[in-house]
């Protein structure tokens, strides 16, 4: 999925390290929006964010205090409750470019975006799940990036939508 939203906004960052003086995270996507504003996209998988209720907000809320030029969105896989007012929820199983698609729709609705980038949003939700699969999939040749095996403990439907999510 962070292809598929590399490809719908452009100019993210990923696995960008944030430091404070006391800590330091590891944000999963960074955006630009207007100016200075940026948005965090966070992904909180089922199996790795249970249990994880109460930490998954303190982490957006000190990002927010630390960085207050950076709005922090929450994607949420079924079956985790949502923990903000601006976390998305992503049914699970679900493919890159449907899960991408409410992300970007999520985004358009709550940030003032510039038109570019508002317009090469509504091209990629537009063009369906085949040219988004085509446009990541071009991306993946572009960055020679190689998949990675789903972890073994994952069952086999999990493990599909692992894979699909690293693309």
């Amino acid at each position: 999925m962070h292809l598929q939203l590399q490809q719908a906004l452009a100019g993210g960052v990923h696995q960008h390290a944030l430091r404070s003086p006391t800590t330091m995270w590891r944000l999963d996507l960074v955006f630009p929006v207007v100016g200075d504003r940026q948005v965090v996209v966070e992904f909180d998988g089922s199996y790795w964010h249970r249990g994880s209720y109460e930490r998954d907000p303190r982490k957006a809320e000190a990002i927010e205090a630390f960085r207050p030029d950076r709005t922090v969105v929450r994607v949420r896989e079924d079956p985790l409750p949502l923990t903000r007012g601006g976390d998305v929820p992503v049914p699970l199983p679900t493919d890159p470019f449907t899960a991408a698609s409410s992300v970007v729709d999520h985004l358009m609705s709550m940030l003032p975006r510039q038109q570019e980038t508002r317009n090469r949003a509504k091209a990629y939700t537009r063009g369906g799940r085949r040219q988004g699969r085509q446009l990541a999939d071009q991306l993946t040749d572009e960055r020679g990036r190689v998949l990675l095996p789903p972890p073994e403990h994952l069952s086999t439907d999990r493990a599909t939508a692992h894979q699909d999510r690293l693309r």
